[in-house]
């Protein structure tokens, strides 16, 4: 039987670290999804729900979704809409001070051969690296750019 895999890389920061840009409201958002993540009715596993319906993911451009229609009682709906204030909150406070991306991972903490077990804060990839001249040069000079990629292999 084979397995599928694929590699994501983040760049990853202490709790610590966070706790000294936005005080502990990081570790607070982490209570709160804990929090909501066993509310009844909640049906979601903890690394879809934070990349998905919370959209940490990291891309920047993303909202996060929730399914506003669905049987979810009120008290789900305003706790999942104070997880995105918070977020946002989160969001715009380590932006101000750092002038940097911070977004939130989670990597179900059973999976084999991880570095990250749990939840993680992450820097944004384009606000830690810049391209070097060269690399300026060549989209410059021949017009063409290159994309970070992900390949899935099988094991």
């Amino acid at each position: 039987m084979s397995m599928g895999s694929i590699v994501t890389t983040h760049e990853v920061i202490s709790d610590e670290a966070v706790k000294k840009v936005i005080g502990d409201l990081g570790a607070e958002h982490i209570k709160a999804i804990n929090a909501f993540l066993k509310m009844d009715g909640v049906e979601a596993a903890g690394e879809s729900f934070v990349n998905n319906e919370l959209d940490w993911s990291g891309d920047e451009n993303g909202e996060g979704e929730f399914d506003a229609d669905s049987d979810y009682s009120d008290e789900v709906k305003a706790a999942f809409q104070n997880l995105l204030k918070q977020k946002e909150e989160i969001e715009r406070l380590f932006k101000e001070k750092t002038g940097m991306t911070v977004y939130l991972v989670y990597n179900e903490p059973e999976d084999r051969y991880d570095d990250i077990d749990g939840f993680a804060w992450a820097l944004s990839f384009n606000s830690v690296y810049q391209t070097t001249p060269n690399y300026k040069k060549f989209v410059k000079e021949y017009g063409a750019e290159s994309n970070w990629s992900q390949v899935v292999k099988f094991g």
